[in-house]
This record gives structure tokens, sequence and C-alpha cells, in this order.
């Protein structure tokens, strides 16, 4: 979790505001440990991201059983990991 510049900071800087209560911001290229490139995003609170965000939402655009090579160890660091459909 954290600010609309943590997310900054964290690389996530390709944002839009898909409505007035939201702002989405993507980051290219996320590499966890050793394994990817993904795909990223942090869904902020607000157009402007102001009320923060609380999760991170990793993909991959070609594969989309690649992120299961990290779940096991994301889930032994306190991560937990949803998929969806």
């Amino acid at each position: 979790s954290g600010s609309v510049a943590d997310a900054r900071r964290a690389g996530f800087t390709d944002c839009v505001a898909p409505d007035w209560g939201s702002l989405r911001c993507r980051r290219h290229g996320v590499m966890i440990e050793g394994t990817g490139p993904y795909e990223g995003a942090v869904d902020l609170t607000g157009n402007d991201g102001s009320g923060g965000f609380d999760q991170v939402t990793v993909w991959h655009d070609q594969d989309q059983y690649a992120v299961y090579k990290i779940t096991d160890v994301l889930e032994k660091q306190g991560w937990k990991n949803c998929s969806t459909g």
C-alpha cells in the first residue's frame, strides 16, 4: 500500500484517470524474483491518486500462466494471490 508519490517512486508513472474517482498507474518491464518482465499497475483512489493504493496487479501480456512462477515466493513473503478469469 502507499501514496501516489510511493507509486511514482516505484516506477508506476504511466497514469490515466479512467473515471473521476480513480487513477491507474502502470509500470512496464516489472521484474520479480528474477522472472519477468511483467506488466504492473496500482489503482489509486481519487482522480489525482490522493487516496492512495492498497494492492499491486501483475500480469503478462502473452502468457497468462507466467505469474504463477512467482506466486509461491510472494505468498511466503506475506503477499496474497488473487487470480481473475
